[in-house]
């Protein structure tokens, strides 16, 4: 009996050892991803915050991580530590390290006779970046990408400036303002001490964001050369319009709300009043012409909030060339939208004065120049729009480790 006994205890006493290994095992698994869960969550909640702070971000990021640790009762976060946090002209980041630790009671372990606490400890290290959206982005590698003349002054907060131009004048500022989130060149900059903050010089260039970009239109043609003059008042309507728009000394023109096709011609507004374009898009196609936009008083434009153009005001849809057009927009210009003109030199003049503020502009463009006493600000806040913001700033979230 005592030999039986003996070999019983030992038997029980493997199995329980198999076992404790058994639970232990899993446990680790099981610690590992809960670890690896908290650090990317934590990561993921830095970029969907929506406050402004990298500091205030780094505290919604810790505690989620805590809060994903916490699901599981058998699992408390031990440690947080930031490897890395950057808040520069152009992103936010982290490096964020998480540490989870595992008390295991396991009773079969109790049947060894020895310690069954078992502590277990796991690391994660998750990265995220929160990029600022980009408002203006000027595609052309030579010459003058942004330049700002006579008193004009361009306000982006909360969002970036770039030109792609190597020129040593890729950025001109002879006279006026500009001010942004970030400003970055692939060259350099005249007038620096005008620009705020003080631009950064030999950026990367950054590829067309929406290259390729199209939209399926009918090929027949509602309107062909559609041209009238000095009529008192006149609304258009959404279609194809082959030969373009050339409508000029108007009282009064309107249009009404969806796709309007410019093929193979000119878009050419002149109104001696303000001119009011609202739940519009203007698509170019074909052989692409100049754009010409004066509004004695003013240019009110914003995008359609739904639909497969929402979000974008004036958009050609073939590809980039090399012959580049002309775009000119005369007044003050009040903006809601996108503005995807990359084979275009594009142009603001305001005469008269005022001030616009915008909650969300965006251009593609070649180059942009701004004339006169141009006040374009753009307040760029989603929040304050229906519109969707059609380029969307880098957001991710990774583990790494």
């Amino acid at each position: 009996m005592p030999i039986f006994i003996i070999c019983l205890t030992a038997i029980l006493a493997l199995i329980g050892a198999s076992l404790s290994l058994n639970m232990d095992s899993r446990a680790a698994l099981q610690l590992q991803r809960t670890t690896d869960e908290a650090a990317l969550s934590g990561a993921t909640a830095f970029i969907a915050s929506n406050k402004l702070k990298v500091e205030d971000r780094l505290q919604d990021a810790k505690d989620q991580a805590l809060r994903a640790a916490e699901q599981n009762a058998a699992y408390k976060l031990s440690d947080f530590d930031v490897l890395a946090a950057s808040d520069d002209a152009f992103k936010q980041s982290i490096k964020m390290a998480v540490e989870v630790e595992f008390q295991s009671v396991n009773a079969a372990a109790g049947l060894t006779g020895r310690n069954a606490n078992i502590d277990m400890r796991r690391r994660a290290v998750a990265e995220a970046v929160r990029g600022f959206p980009l408002c203006i982005l000027t595609l052309g590698e030579t010459g003058r990408g942004v330049r700002l003349l006579t008193s004009g002054q361009l306000t982006a907060e909360n969002c970036i400036i770039w030109s792609n131009s190597k020129d040593r004048e890729s950025i001109s500022l002879i006279n006026g303002k500009l001010v942004a989130r970030g400003i970055c060149t692939a060259g350099r900059v005249k007038g620096e001490n005008r620009a705020s903050p003080k631009p950064e010089t030999g950026c990367t260039q950054i590829p067309d964001p929406l290259a390729g970009f199209s939209v399926a239109v009918p090929q027949t043609c509602d309107h062909t050369n559609f041209k009238f003059r000095r009529k008192r008042s006149y609304t258009l309507k959404p279609g194809v319009y082959c030969g373009g728009i050339d409508a000029w000394d108007m009282k009064d023109v309107s249009f009404e709300p969806g796709i309007y096709v410019i093929r193979d011609g000119p878009l050419s507004l002149n109104a001696k009043s303000p001119i009011e374009i609202d739940g519009v898009t203007f698509l170019l196609d074909g052989k692409l012409s100049g754009i010409a936009i004066n509004g004695d008083g003013g240019v009110k434009m914003r995008a359609p909030v739904k639909g497969e153009t929402a979000g974008i005001a004036i958009a050609q849809i073939v590809p980039r060339t090399e012959d580049i057009k002309r775009a000119y927009i005369q007044g003050k210009l009040d903006l809601q939208g996108l503005l995807y003109l990359p084979s275009y030199h594009m142009t603001i003049r305001q005469g008269g004065g005022g001030r616009t503020k915008s909650p969300y502009i965006q251009m593609v463009v070649d180059r942009i120049n701004l004339y006169g006493n141009v006040e374009l600000n753009i307040d760029f806040d989603p929040t304050k729009t229906e519109l969707p913001v059609v380029i969307q700033p880098e957001r991710t979230a990774r583990l790494i480790e």
